[in-house]
């Protein structure tokens, strides 16, 4: 009905905010129930929604709130980011390639001084590609396959390009010294 993508919003940025909570399959039936392009902006508005609350919470509320949030491991997770993140590049590349744990990832940046409006822009922008792919995925689930060559094209180059060109990312995500809050 009506209110399915509110729901599908809902339940998508929840992910973001406790981090136990998967959201791979989620972002294949955005395809299935809403189709590509409607799958794609719902899940990628839940997805900076959620990850954008992630980023207050470790902002204004520390360390404690969330390691509640995400338990001793997930800490362990998150501290290991902070140590890379900080400046609109790391950030950049972990939208891009590890989409998988951007609950961990908005959380850590919460940390740093990065500027929110810089995060909710690299998000929404470097987002766009992994949410479109996962979507897509789905969406040839339930629609016309033709597509889907492509699809698998865009996933192997995504695997394939941090691996290859890795060296030389690390060396470009570390042109910039990351500027970090003060541990809370």
């Amino acid at each position: 009905g009506p209110l399915a993508p509110l729901l599908f919003i809902l339940v998508k940025m929840l992910t973001y905010v406790f981090a136990p909570l998967t959201s791979g399959p989620i972002q294949l039936s955005a395809g299935i129930l809403f189709g590509l392009w409607q799958g794609t902006l719902y899940t990628l508005i839940g997805e900076v929604i959620g990850g954008s609350i992630s980023f207050w919470i470790a902002r204004k509320l520390g360390r404690p709130m969330v390691r509640r949030l995400v338990g001793e491991e997930g800490i362990q997770r998150v501290d290991h980011f902070y140590k890379t993140m900080g400046e609109w590049r790391s950030l950049l590349y972990a939208r891009l390639f590890l989409f998988s744990i951007y609950d961990f990832i908005s959380y850590a940046v919460g940390f740093t001084r990065l500027k929110f409006r810089t995060y909710v822009i690299i998000s929404t922008a470097a987002g766009f590609v992994p949410t479109f792919i996962a979507v897509a995925l789905g969406t040839t689930l339930t629609e016309e396959r033709s597509g889907l060559i492509l699809v698998y094209a865009l996933v192997g180059i995504a695997c394939v390009v941090p691996l290859l060109l890795h060296k030389r990312v690390r060396r470009w995500l570390r042109m910039d010294q990351p500027r970090r809050m003060s541990e809370s």
